[in-house]
């Protein structure tokens, strides 16, 4: 009978320092715990958004938990990843070679792209658009490449801050830029700082961070750190090495290509 079978205790971490004590058949399913998981009593996570990890390896579905040789109260981590978008990006390329519209769901799960933006337009300056005469002579306006790898900022010159500050059209224009939907969605998507933080629409839209483009002093604050990487991100450093990733280089590496970001830096340690 089935609960006969031996059983084995151990804790869930959640990047959200969620903790959960759990306990299962060894013959249960990596499939199955993840149901149990997605429950409302847990994480209330989609199956397929959940990414297991024990002693530094994915826990595939279809593997049993004693395969995994999981000693009792270890912790098994979850991490929460992104939502894919093969699935509709294949439904509208079928659709398109067909010739049929591609279906509501696919049209919305389809990255917008700003519709302002003009052919030839690079998709990492959505700004560009707004340069041209009226700005000939003045500093280029910031484009994606601001947002530096360490989540600091790349800036220009103080000389050119205060020409491109100096013109009230351009912090106009970019109060404007930041006042449109599609490139907020597109800044978030491009930059893994940004698109691993929760409230990351409201703060490009806050007040704040409008003065903080638009003020040469604001700007200058906002420096890289330089700060030793077993420094900098000393706690994300002990995260990883809790779920088994012990090569520091590789996770200085992930973490600075991700902002930062421990579950940015799982996936790309991962190979996502």
């Amino acid at each position: 009978m089935a609960d006969e079978d031996p059983q084995i205790s151990f804790r869930v971490k959640t990047s959200g320092d969620g903790l959960h004590s759990i306990t299962m058949a060894e013959t249960a399913t990596v499939l199955e715990l993840k149901t149990k998981l997605a429950g409302g009593d847990f994480e209330n996570i989609p199956v397929e958004r959940q990414r297991l990890i024990y002693s530094g390896r994915v826990m595939k579905n279809d593997d049993t938990l004693a395969s995994y040789k999981i000693k009792p109260n270890n912790t098994i981590h979850l991490v929460k990843s992104a939502a894919s978008n093969h699935a509709a990006g294949a439904s509208a390329a079928a659709a398109s070679a067909t010739g049929a519209a591609p279906t509501a769901s696919a049209a919305a799960a389809t990255p917008a792209i700003p519709t302002n933006m003009a052919a030839g337009t690079p998709a990492n300056n959505l700004l560009a658009g707004l340069t041209g005469a009226r700005f000939a002579g003045h500093a280029p306006l910031p484009n994606m490449d601001i947002f530096g790898p360490d989540g600091g900022m790349n800036l220009p010159s103080e000389d050119h801050m205060a020409d491109m500050m100096a013109n009230p059209a351009v912090a106009a224009s970019i109060r404007e830029t930041l006042n449109n939907p599609s490139f907020v969605d597109f800044l978030i998507e491009s930059n893994p700082m940004l698109r691993n933080t929760p409230n990351a629409r409201e703060l490009i839209q806050s007040p704040m961070f409008r003065q903080m483009m638009t003020d040469p002093e604001y700007m200058r604050m906002m420096t890289p750190d330089t700060r030793p990487p077993e420094e900098m991100y000393a706690d994300q450093l002990r995260q990883l090495n809790d779920m088994g990733f012990y090569d520091f280089d590789q996770n200085v590496a992930a973490l600075r290509r991700t902002g930062g970001s421990v579950q940015g830096a799982i996936q790309h340690l991962l190979g996502d």
